[in-house]
C-alpha cells in the first residue's frame, strides 16, 4: 500500500517537529518510515497506528495529551530521535576520519603527488636560504591558506547561494577537515628557539618538508569535502525538482 503525498508530508512534518533539522538525515529517516508504515498498513493497521508502531520502534514513547487538539501520540515524545542523532553524529565523525586518511594515503602514493612535493620542496628550500624565518613562515602560511580559501568559497557558494543548508554530512566533513587542518598547521608556528638543537641547514630542511607535505596534505583532505558537497548537492537538486 502506497502512502498519499499528504501522508508523506505529515511524516516529514512529524520529523521536523522532533527537531530533525538536517535534511539529509531527515530524508533518510523519511524513506525508512514511509516504507515501514506502508508494510504495516498492508498487514491491516491504519495509518495512525502504523506510524505509532514505527515511532515506538525508534525508542520514542506514546504519551497522549488529551487536553490538546493539536497533538497526537507520535508528536509528544521524541527521545529516540535525539539519541539517534547523537549516534549518527558519532558514526559520521568516524566515517569522515576514515575517508580523510584514505584520501591522504592515496594522494601521497601517486606520481602527481611526488612531482608536486619534489617541485615544492625544491622551491621552498631555495627560498628558505634567501629570506628570514618570519618571511618563510609567512609564505608557508599563504600556501596553506590558498586551498582553505577555495574550501571556504566553494562551501559558501554551494550551501548558501544554492540553499544547501543544514546538511549534517557536510557539516561534519567540514569540521573534520578543520580539525585536521589546524593540527597540521600547528607545526608552522615553530620558531628556531623551539628547534635549537638543529643546525641552520637542518632547520631549513625540516621546515621546508613540513610546508611541502602540509600543502599536499591539505589538498588531499579537501578532496573529501568537495566530494561530499557535490554528492549531497546533487541529491538536493533532485529533491527540489520533485
Amino acid at each position: 500500500m502506497q502512502l498519499t503525498k499528504k501522508q508523506v508530508t505529515y511524516i516529514d512534518d512529524y520529523l521536523k517537529h522532533h527537531k530533525l533539522k538536517y535534511w539529509d538525515i531527515r530524508i533518510e529517516l523519511l524513506d525508512h518510515i514511509v516504507t515501514k508504515t506502508e508494510v504495516l498498513m498492508e498487514e491491516g493497521l491504519s495509518f495512525d497506528k502504523a506510524l505509532e508502531e514505527v515511532h515506538v520502534g525508534f525508542g520514542n514513547h506514546l504519551r497522549k495529551n488529551d487536553y490538546s487538539r493539536n497533538e497526537n501520540a507520535v508528536f509528544t515524545n521524541g527521545d529516540g530521535y535525539a539519541t539517534l542523532l547523537i549516534e549518527k553524529r558519532n558514526n559520521l565523525h568516524s566515517k569522515y576520519r576514515q575517508l580523510i586518511w584514505r584520501e591522504i594515503k592515496k594522494s601521497f602514493l601517486s606520481l602527481n603527488s611526488f612531482l608536486i612535493l619534489t617541485g615544492l620542496f625544491g622551491s621552498l628550500f631555495v627560498l628558505s636560504g634567501e629570506v628570514t624565518h618570519n618571511i618563510f613562515i609567512t609564505v608557508a602560511l599563504i600556501l596553506s591558506v590558498i586551498p582553505m580559501c577555495y574550501f571556504i568559497i566553494r562551501g559558501f557558494l554551494k550551501t548558501s547561494i544554492y540553499k544547501l543548508k543544514k546538511t549534517l554530512n557536510i557539516n561534519i566533513a567540514a569540521n573534520s577537515i578543520l580539525i585536521v587542518y589546524i593540527f597540521s598547521n600547528f607545526s608552522l608556528q615553530l620558531s628556531p628557539s623551539n628547534l635549537a638543537l638543529l643546525s641552520e641547514t637542518q632547520f631549513e630542511v625540516f621546515m621546508t618538508s613540513i610546508v611541502a607535505f602540509n600543502f599536499l596534505y591539505t589538498l588531499s583532505v579537501l578532496k573529501v569535502y568537495n566530494k561530499t558537497v557535490d554528492y549531497y548537492f546533487a541529491i538536493h537538486q533532485k529533491l527540489q525538482q520533485l
